[in-house]
């Protein structure tokens, strides 16, 4: 549907509308994208410079061709939700709590919009998952929702290293555990098909309006996982599924062409039970952050560091801020007597947060294991000042055989 912006509706962008005050604009052009920002010239330049590593991210994967794009994508960012509520509120009529993509019959005009957000996490994610939509449509108008939800839930966890200017893909688990739980409840192929959690292929890859108003957060979840599998599995045949739907996606064409076209150059060849058999496997493969930390942690009670080893990489890999795994890395390099790996583990872990008085007695056990007496001292000492109830006795009984060993080493 074309949407009308009038003249005063325009006008919402550049007044204030409680204190009337101008409100400044500042334009920033990128490689791919035009954005004007409310807040400085600087965060318009480096929002440019971070959609142009997103895209040259997205279409790593989907190969467009970026000379058919006749203009520059355009990203319109507001200082605050009372500029962008009025702006949202004089074009659809409602209010949103997240960026927007609002697509016009008129490429030209289709515009990214949202607010900055005092959780600069929270900002760059909704400015990721919505901005891949506005890629993905400005190249395919009417893509299969699946591809465009799956993807967009795909790339949800990216991180931009602004010093390097590249978009650096992470994985996204945030939808595992809603599709673990459908798929401990699914009965799609068993005998009683009378009831079922997942989406049928059919019926996913060309959802009607009920499956969508009654499942949303089941679709959601099967569109990232299957992404996910297609992406991975290390089954040549289902990484060709993803690449073929992708090819088959023509620009002029409708949703339903679209949806028709990649079920027939794609999925129409592939056994439909050993697909979906292979796509629980895969899914129930995955673990998530938790469930990383409570296997490692089991791992290492049983005395298995390697094995344990892998799972607190694992979920560091997936979580970089929480601090239990780097203590856990650095146990475990204490205990393999790899004391300087162990010590950087630690320093990570007490950055992050973990109790000051638990990570200065583990330096103190590391650093006299590795015979750095007078650092053992100074960390143990911490430790049972931070926390003598806990730390004390601990802590004096190395500290009198510290006493004890100094004197023989000057000597």
């Amino acid at each position: 549907m074309k949407k009308i912006i009038t003249l005063a509706s325009m006008l919402l962008y550049f007044v204030l509308p409680a204190l009337g005050e101008v409100a400044s604009v500042h334009k920033a052009d990128g490689k791919y994208y035009q954005v004007f920002s409310g807040v400085s010239r600087e965060h318009a330049q480096e929002t440019a410079s971070k959609m142009d590593a997103f895209f040259e991210l997205f279409n790593s994967y989907f190969h467009f061709d970026e000379d058919t794009l006749e203009f520059k994508l355009k990203v319109r960012v507001f200082a605050n939700k009372d500029f962008y509520d009025d702006y949202l509120k004089s074009i659809i009529g409602e209010k949103k709590e997240d960026f927007v993509y609002l697509q016009y019959s008129d490429p030209k005009r289709s515009e990214l919009v949202g607010f900055v957000k005092e959780d600069d996490a929270g900002f760059n994610a909704s400015l990721i998952r919505n901005g891949f939509i506005q890629f993905l449509k400005s190249f395919i108008p009417n893509p299969p929702l699946w591809i465009q939800s799956g993807f967009a839930i795909y790339f949800g966890n990216t991180i931009y290293d602004s010093k390097h200017e590249v978009a650096v893909y992470q994985k996204n688990l945030s939808w595992l555990d809603t599709l673990k739980s459908a798929i401990k409840e699914e009965t799609l192929y068993e005998e009683s098909k009378s009831n079922h959690s997942l989406i049928p292929l059919a019926e996913f890859l060309n959802p009607g309006k009920d499956t969508l108003a009654s499942q949303m957060d089941i679709f959601y979840a099967q569109s990232w996982g299957v992404v996910m599998f297609l992406l991975n599995s290390e089954n040549k045949n289902y990484n060709r599924i993803i690449w073929d739907s992708i090819s088959a996606l023509e620009p002029e064409a409708t949703s339903e062409e679209n949806q028709k076209a990649v079920f027939k150059k794609a999925f129409r060849w592939a056994n439909e039970y050993l697909l979906y058999s292979d796509f629980l496997t895969y899914i129930s493969s995955l673990k998530t952050f938790p469930e990383l930390l409570k296997t490692g942690i089991e791992l290492y009670s049983k005395g298995e560091l390697e094995e344990a080893e892998e799972e607190f990489i694992q979920a560091i890999l997936l979580n970089g801020n929480n601090y239990l795994p780097y203590y856990y890395l650095g146990l475990i390099n204490y205990s393999k007597k790899q004391y300087s790996l162990a010590e950087y583990y630690y320093e990570s872990a007490r950055q992050l947060g973990a109790d000051e008085a638990l990570i200065s007695y583990a330096l103190g056990v590391n650093a006299f294991s590795a015979d750095r007496l007078e650092d053992a001292r100074e960390y143990l000492s911490k430790a049972r000042e931070t926390d003598p109830a806990k730390y004390e006795d601990r802590a004096d009984k190395l500290l009198s055989r510290i006493d004890a060993m100094i004197p023989a080493k000057k000597e």
